[in-house]
């Protein structure tokens, strides 16, 4: 009888073992953010990695395993996606972040992406769903930042510092050609043409008057008209006044 009740003993406890509820185990929504990069640029050779910050709102929002107190950065080259994570969940409720490029100092040719993007995540027992707006508050499908490169135009102030050729040969020329007014001429003259030139009116060569000479022959020979009317003149005066004078006295 005694190891008979012993044995039902043991069976009932092996049921009860059996039976009783195994300690639940705890809830995890593990979730991955989808980041997407396009990088479109004039030259090959340009740098194509840009940095880029993950931002909790809410204090107690998971993060990835190498975030810091700042947040979580990150660094994406060239055009491609890259997946933030993964982000675990334990408890349901509503995580909020932000997310945005960092840019510390802009470089030329480089346009940024400056949009900030903020992340919701709601975490139920269906799971973790994600959502995601702009700045503007717009509910985007993708996470997605464009940055562009373009050759910074070249500077003209090397080609205006330095004078064209043609400009200095030509100022040089002037200057030569004026700089030649002040000092005597190199020329010797004939002894020959410096009298004929003396000799004849208006200083011409081989006796021919320059320009303006023949208004100057001209006017003299008006004077000389004029000169020759008035002897004239003077001449009948005093004849005809000698004439009246003998008259009288006759």
């Amino acid at each position: 009888m005694t190891g008979m009740r012993i044995g039902c003993g043991i069976l009932v406890l092996a049921m009860l073992l059996v039976a009783a509820p195994l300690p639940a185990q705890a809830a995890e929504w593990p979730l991955e953010i989808t980041v997407q990069q396009i990088f479109t640029a004039t030259s090959a050779s340009v740098e194509d990695g840009f940095t880029y910050k993950l931002k909790p709102l809410r204090q107690g929002a998971p993060m990835p395993e190498e975030n810091t107190a700042e947040g979580y950065t990150f660094t994406i080259s060239g055009s491609e996606n890259t997946e933030i994570g993964p982000l675990r969940y334990s408890e349901p409720g509503l995580y909020q972040y932000e997310l945005f490029q960092v840019v510390e100092q802009e470089k030329p040719g480089y346009q940024y992406d400056r949009c900030i993007y903020t992340i919701d995540v709601y975490v139920g027992a269906g799971g973790a769903v994600l959502t995601a707006r702009n700045q503007c508050g717009i509910k985007v499908d993708n996470i997605r930042f464009q940055n562009t490169f373009h050759l910074p135009p070249v500077s003209s102030t090397s080609s205006s510092s330095t004078p064209d050729s043609s400009t200095t040969r030509s100022s040089t020329t002037g200057s030569s050609s004026s700089g030649s007014t002040d000092k005597p001429s190199s020329v010797v003259k004939d002894p020959d043409d410096m009298k004929n030139s003396m000799a004849t009116p208006g200083g011409g060569h081989n006796g021919r008057p320059q320009t303006g000479d023949s208004a100057n022959l001209f006017f003299y020979a008006v004077l000389l008209v004029l000169a020759l009317l008035s002897v004239v003149g003077a001449t009948a005066y005093l004849i005809l006044s000698g004439k009246a004078k003998k008259d009288d006295e006759k």
